[in-house]
């Protein structure tokens, strides 16, 4: 499907209505998509509203719809975290919240309107999907269209990556999401790696009953977030206000049973120099049974299922934890393609407007 450039217009978004038009877009292309997971609209108009969201102390933003006629047929953001440019040293603008109909030159006007903003910012690149930060959805689906999608990452159609390529736009870098079937009895490997862990560091498992059990713990979670997740490509520490914001948004419907806490009395830093994280994660839901035959785990900047090889070289008296493989408990669930860039080809550091040029990154 193609349309003339000329035919769409782009309407930028200024009004409450407008807001709410651009959140709502999403559930008239994908409505009666049966693997489509919405987004709740409360989250998304509250991320995107200046007011609400504490990001917008070092972010700034702008949302377009794509108008062909009457009828919406696309929508993007344009976000620039200032934290997110001091930190990597890398002067790019992002783009997220992008959907758009089967159409080359919705996508094409998408793009250029962010590329144009990044221009007239004097940065050198867009990059994307990404959100104000790690903890909003971002990515773009390029494999497992077929599987259902989670609340916490994106659905897009197939021919999204499609138009990415055709429009220049090359992968950056790959999330991998993993079905996990977890053992009825467990893995006895993980279980006695368990309890070589909680015997060395004395950790105990905190016996949360209800969310309040959890409150105390919640701004000391995010710190945890922070410092695990600090090399994970485009992450920034988060402020008091945001820890603050996202505790809000997510402990009012969190379940005890599905936040396993381990107060340490030794630094999480420390820890993690001995347990890989990946690992750790899979620790913690087989030494506890959760009561569930299939787990899905997004594990970011994994490319490939040897990636996940296990445990680094700390525990001896333990045999290394097999690779998994097809026969076992583990296998590749869904890929995201994570972080779309183009960059421009302006020669002066200090250029209002320029042409766009794409190019491979590897």
């Amino acid at each position: 499907m193609a349309s003339n450039l000329s035919s769409i217009t782009l309407k930028e978004v200024h009004s409450r209505a407008d807001l709410r038009r651009f959140v709502d877009f999403p559930h008239e292309i994908y409505r009666d998509h049966p693997n489509w997971v919405p987004a709740l609209r409360s989250d998304d108009l509250n991320t995107l509203r200046r007011d609400k969201n504490p990001a917008f102390e070092f972010c700034e933003a702008r949302y377009w719809l794509a108008v062909k006629g009457n009828e919406t047929v696309g929508r993007i953001a344009g976000i620039i975290n200032y934290r997110a440019i001091d930190k990597w040293e890398k002067p790019y603008a992002r783009f997220g919240w992008v959907d758009f109909i089967d159409d080359a030159a919705v996508v094409k006007a998408l793009l250029g309107v962010v590329e144009d903003y990044a221009a007239e910012k004097e940065l050198k690149a867009v990059h994307g999907p990404l959100g104000f930060t790690d903890l909003d959805r971002e990515g773009m689906l390029v494999e497992g269209f077929d599987k259902l999608g989670t609340l916490a990452t994106i659905y897009n159609y197939s021919y999204y990556p499609r138009h990415m390529e055709a429009a220049g736009y090359r992968k950056d870098i790959d999330w991998v999401e993993y079905l996990i079937t977890v053992p009825e009895n467990g893995v006895e490997r993980i279980d006695k790696l368990a309890e070589v862990v909680r015997r060395r560091y004395s950790l105990s498992y905190l016996e949360a009953r209800h969310k309040k059990d959890l409150l105390r713990y919640a701004c000391q979670m995010f710190d945890l977030l922070d410092e695990t997740y600090a090399h994970l490509y485009g992450t920034t520490f988060l402020t008091k206000d945001q820890k603050k914001a996202y505790t809000k948004q997510y402990f009012g419907f969190i379940s005890p049973d599905f936040v396993p806490v381990f107060p340490l009395i030794v630094e999480p830093a420390e820890l993690l120099k001995e347990i890989d994280i990946q690992l750790g994660i899979m620790i913690t839901y087989a030494d506890f049974h959760i009561q569930a035959t299939e787990l899905r785990v997004l594990f970011p900047e994994l490319s490939a299922v040897d990636d996940l090889a296990g445990i680094k070289e700390a525990f001896e008296e333990l045999p290394k934890i097999p690779e998994p493989d097809e026969h076992m408990w583990m296998q590749i669930y869904i890929r995201y393609r994570f972080d779309y860039r183009s960059k421009s080809t302006c020669n002066s550091p200090h250029a209002t407007s320029c042409s766009w040029r794409r190019y491979f990154t590897v």
